[in-house]
């Protein structure tokens, strides 16, 4: 018996969702980009769109080789871990956590 191929019905299985070259991922941090360069150049010194528009390009560039396609990668570093403690305290319900905690 000779090996059956399988046919791909959709071409977009296994890629990553993308408006035109740029990855769906980065479209909100972008926009943050444009928006801070904006607030900051152009309404509070009042530089000028230019300014405006070098400082988001700069913005978003930054973003986007930090973090590529794989945001988690980068922003999963800053995730606060739990605080263990090795503390005894006996074991009650919430009932009697409610009651006698007053």
């Amino acid at each position: 018996m000779s090996e059956r191929k399988f046919r791909r019905i959709n071409p977009s299985l296994g890629h990553n969702p993308s408006f035109g070259p740029i990855p769906v991922g980065q479209l909100f941090p972008i926009g943050i980009s444009i928006g801070v360069s904006y607030l900051v150049f152009e309404m509070l010194l009042g530089w000028g769109l230019t300014w405006v528009a070098l400082f988001a390009l700069w913005g978003a560039a930054s973003w986007w080789i930090l973090t590529g396609d794989k945001n988690w990668k980068l922003l999963n570093k800053f995730v606060s871990v739990p605080q263990w403690t090795c503390k005894f305290r006996p074991c009650q319900g919430l009932w009697l956590n409610l009651v006698y905690e007053k």
